[in-house]
């Protein structure tokens, strides 16, 4: 289904024209992205800002592109079996091994 999700929002992107170079539009809610600053994992969606990848809820479209709303910036992923906090680029719990 995400791969799905993905395919679906880059297609979108593409052919809207919106991956051709220019600025990054920002508003006080919204941050317009493209592809390459979005990732997907079993840990969920990350948006590339500023160097950092940071934890987004979703992602929408509107008449301008595709965009997340600001996010709250979290590094981490808490497992849900033992309740750690463990960075964002690992798949499976530093501290009990479990997904």
């Amino acid at each position: 289904m995400k791969k799905v999700f993905f395919l679906a929002i880059a297609v979108f992107s593409f052919a809207s024209g919106f991956c051709a170079d220019g600025p990054k539009i920002e508003s006080a809610d919204k941050i317009y992205v493209k592809p390459h600053e979005i990732s997907i994992s079993e840990n969920g969606m990350f948006l590339l800002l500023q160097n950092t990848w940071v934890a987004i809820e979703a992602l929408h479209a509107d008449e301008v592109g595709v965009y997340a709303a600001r996010p709250e910036i979290k590094l981490t992923w808490t497992c849900r079996h033992c309740n750690k906090e463990n960075p964002w680029y690992v798949s499976e719990c530093q501290h009990c091994g479990k997904r």
